[in-house]
């Protein structure tokens, strides 16, 4: 179980990490890879970067296509993966990136307009998937990503320069 405090914490290291981090197409991976490094290099919870789909009253948003291979064929990620990515702890989705997304001008109208009716004006989703399912809000999980797919990523954001420090 989590406490309230835990989740706090890692609120207070989401916001650390988009404000360092710019806004662009496939942030998600960058901004998740470095929140579960974050949560797991300085807390006892075990945080995870998962990947998957992310539907919202039936449309879906972002598909999902397998990521574990292109790691290992050392393909450029972003090139060549659609899908979203996000960070679980015991079971409570973790998404930093979404609304930087989903009100950025490569989405359409309409996606923005369901995320705005959904959720209002926020810059982070955190919630229980069952909580989400309620609401039409479903987070498929395909992929749970390895330690050194994290680092990995993480060392790819810090090579593009996009952790602003």
């Amino acid at each position: 179980m989590i406490s309230s405090q835990e989740i706090s914490e890692i609120v207070e290291n989401g916001r650390e990490i988009l404000d360092i981090m710019p806004p662009m197409h496939g942030g998600c991976l960058y901004i998740s890879a470095m929140l579960v490094a974050m949560i797991n290099d300085n807390t006892e919870l075990d945080a995870k970067l998962v990947t998957g789909s992310l539907v919202v009253e039936g449309k879906t948003i972002f598909s999902h296509s397998n990521i574990a291979g292109i790691f290992s064929t050392g393909n450029d990620v972003l090139s060549s993966w659609d899908g979203h990515a996000w960070v679980t702890v015991y079971g409570i989705i973790f998404d930093f990136s979404i609304f930087r997304t989903i009100y950025s001008d490569q989405t359409p109208k309409n996606i923005s307009d369901l995320f705005m009716k959904k959720f209002d004006d926020v810059s982070y989703l955190i919630s229980q998937p069952n909580k989400l399912n309620e609401i039409g809000v479903i987070y498929n999980q395909c992929e749970e990503l390895t330690s050194s797919n994290v680092t990995s990523l993480i060392q790819s954001a810090d090579k593009l320069g996009l952790i602003n420090y």
